[in-house]
């Protein structure tokens, strides 16, 4: 017992060498990029001329994009390297970002914001889990893990990314130095997305070093297991993206006009967020062991829906910002969670397909929001986009709950009475 316990450090943090290492790290990288691009680029449109509704329009075409994207990723990745695709959707950012340096077309900006993916995943409290990206990244991850420790990594690779956002949000402060030393608000901007764009090398430098690993000869398309969960995932996904999409990039935009807050404040609060949202996940694997992860995903939707509702009463900025980085926190647990689930209940092989397409209606029901959520404002009330937002919440939890408590992942299932002791227990079906 002694012996083991002088060996307990190095041995419970091994699984973070090698690739699960750089893949952690590089999943940071890109948020760091993503966050700051959410906080800038509907200021840089704002800054540029454009119009609430135009604002809104731009956001959903690129977010239409990066859900055509996505389908890609669900078709081929699998099939054709996770680790080519990592590296192919990392290209395709840094020309994105390049081109919001280069030109002040709306068109244009849609097709950057598209492929750099600002609108899936990036802001604040966010691990860009709902980009391109993550389904290659989340299934290697998984590949190279024993179930008893995928909660844990998953919480780690949250961790890292959240951190990280709070830099990009930091980082987004510095429009209003540039402003305040004589530069245009649309010259500030420029120059951000420049070194943006240099800086998003460092993901494609991470995601090199990883190694591909065998190759795979699946079927054209994901088996009926996959399907069955792909379906009920389709269920719940599209709630969640409707509330991310209203109160996601949108909300800064939200922010300006409720408060008229520019950059600088709108950066420190998502700074603050983030590092509150890195704190909070902590709680994410004691409570998963304590309540298990379909119920502790569930509760925690509860008490967003009611941070919501709170903030729409907020007298000023800073209230409305306390709300928010506790909703965020709270909101944050069940992140890592629901991602690491369903790599434990998906099968190996099919595991980037049925993250890419599972994930589907988020993008879809979220590439609509930003310009419902402008429609609300103008037509209804600039509060409005919260109010959906918590009933799409209220009504994701209730669905989640009917849609999962009776599966469980290997863990749980291996811990449960009359559960299989060992910790390789095949996944359950999902259908």
């Amino acid at each position: 017992m002694r012996r083991a316990e002088a060996r307990w450090p190095g041995e419970a943090w091994s699984w973070l060498r090698g690739d699960v290492g750089w893949l952690i790290a590089s999943q940071g990288l890109r948020n760091l990029a993503t966050a700051l691009l959410s906080v800038v680029v509907p200021l840089s449109l704002a800054a540029d001329g454009y119009s609430t509704a135009e604002v809104g329009l731009a956001l959903s075409l690129g977010s239409l994009l990066t859900t055509a994207v996505m389908v890609a990723v669900g078709f081929f990745s699998d099939r054709f390297g996770r680790r080519r695709t990592l590296l192919v959707l990392g290209m395709a950012s840094t020309l994105g970002i390049c081109l919001m340096a280069v030109s002040s077309h709306l068109w244009v900006l849609s097709l950057a914001i598209g492929l750099s993916a600002v609108g899936s995943g990036g802001g604040a409290g966010s691990s860009g889990s709902s980009g391109p990206t993550f389904p290659p990244t989340q299934a290697l991850l998984a590949d190279r893990l024993p179930p008893e420790r995928r909660n844990a990594a998953f919480v780690a690779v949250f961790l890292v990314s959240v951190l990280a956002g709070a830099v990009g949000a930091a980082f987004a402060t510095l429009p209003h130095n540039l402003h305040d030393g004589g530069l245009s608000w649309t010259a500030a901007y420029r120059l951000l997305f420049w070194a943006c764009g240099i800086f998003s090398l460092t993901y494609l430098a991470a995601v090199w070093v990883v190694k591909e690993g065998p190759p795979r000869r699946s079927s054209a398309g994901p088996s009926r297991a996959a399907l069955g969960l792909i379906g009920k995932l389709w269920m719940t996904n599209s709630l969640t993206g409707l509330a991310w999409g209203v109160t996601g990039t949108f909300l800064t935009y939200w922010f300006h006009l409720r408060y008229g807050v520019g950059p600088l404040a709108i950066g420190s609060l998502y700074t603050l967020s983030n590092v509150a949202v890195a704190l909070a996940a902590v709680a994410a694997v004691p409570l998963a062991r304590r309540w298990g992860v379909v119920r502790t995903v569930v509760f925690t939707r509860y008490a967003v829906v009611a941070l919501l509702g709170a903030m729409i009463w907020a007298p000023s900025f800073w209230i409305s910002g306390v709300i928010f980085i506790v909703r965020l926190a709270v909101g944050s647990i069940s992140v890592p969670l629901r991602q690491s689930f369903v790599m434990g209940v998906s099968e190996e092989r099919n595991r980037t397909a049925v993250a890419a397409f599972g994930n589907l209606p988020s993008q879809f029901t979220s590439s609509f929001a930003p310009s419902l959520s402008s429609e609300l404002v103008q037509n209804i009330s600039i509060d409005a986009p919260l109010a959906v937002a918590a009933l799409a919440q209220l009504a994701n939890a209730a669905v989640y709950f009917w849609a999962f408590h009776n599966l469980k992942p290997p863990e749980e299932r291996a811990a449960s009475p009359g559960g299989s002791s060992s910790a390789e227990v095949s996944p359950q079906r999902g259908g």
